[in-house]
């Protein structure tokens, strides 16, 4: 794994072991799983693609009703099958991204986004928010945040 991506691990484990001890090998588990997925899925896209955009497929029958209400944002990551058991929503903020990652308890991507904040932080981390809201937007989930400007966001 890259550096960046065992830094955004090292934190979300950090912080859970701030806020939920109990949790913490599960988040860790989750973590590393994810780190691991976005480095892949963004490695794979800047090989097909020449950039880091990510088209998601639509959504057919069979799959959950939440997941056919509405098309995931542009350049996220989603898959739909995914999206079942307990969700866990992870945000990495740091000096010039803010990601965004859900996944299931077995540590599957559901969705995933990142994009540039240009130093309005808050904005942009709405506007991920309101992106996973559009393709599970019954969903419940347990959330951690994380990063250089996590603090910002959690007060």
């Amino acid at each position: 794994m890259s550096k960046l991506v065992e830094g955004i691990k090292d934190r979300v484990v950090a912080a859970a072991r701030e806020a939920a001890p109990a949790v913490v090998d599960a988040a860790q588990k989750a973590a590393t799983a994810a780190a691991e997925k976005v480095a892949e899925a963004v490695a794979d896209a800047k090989n097909t693609a020449g950039e880091t955009s990510i088209a998601s497929e639509p959504a057919t029958a069979a799959e959950p009703a939440a997941a056919t209400a509405a098309q995931a944002p542009e350049g996220a990551i989603f898959n739909p099958e995914a999206a079942r058991g307990n969700l866990h929503l992870g945000i990495d903020v740091g000096s010039t991204t803010v990601k965004l990652a859900v996944l299931n308890d077995d540590n599957q991507i559901v969705y995933a986004k990142y994009q540039r904040h240009h130093t309005d932080v808050r904005a942009c981390a709405r506007d991920l928010f309101e992106g996973a809201a559009t393709v599970l937007p019954t969903a419940q989930m347990t959330c951690a945040i994380t990063g250089s400007g996590g603090l910002l966001l959690s007060q």
